[in-house]
């Protein structure tokens, strides 16, 4: 939704193409990232955000075991009920969206 209404804005007339897309997707990005991400990570503890920062340089998935902090299972049962994880079976997790990761990657 973010993406879409702020190509329109910086796109007053013609058609948005994919070089004017790229051209301005760190702009949208950064605009969801203070619209949404910096308000998801605030809900975090310190603990918890040490093993979301671990899951993001891993890759769009984590097995538990990849994840290197005492007590992962229960910061990421928390993350969870917090929906800044998804687990997606017995012991792997995934980020609620794939941004998210990716705004954890810049800030890392």
């Amino acid at each position: 939704m973010f993406f879409a209404h702020d190509a329109f804005e910086y796109k007053q007339k013609g058609t948005v193409t994919l070089k004017f897309f790229s051209s301005i997707y760190e702009k949208i990005f950064s605009h969801l990232a203070a619209a949404r991400f910096i308000e998801d990570l605030t809900i975090a503890s310190e603990k918890e955000k040490e093993v979301l920062f671990k899951m993001a340089k891993l890759g769009e998935e984590a097995d538990i075991k990849e994840i290197k902090t005492p007590n992962v299972s229960v910061h990421l049962k928390r993350l969870v009920e917090k929906n800044l994880v998804v687990r997606i079976d017995r012991g792997r997790y995934k980020f609620y969206h794939p941004l998210f990761r990716e705004f954890l990657v810049k800030i890392i």
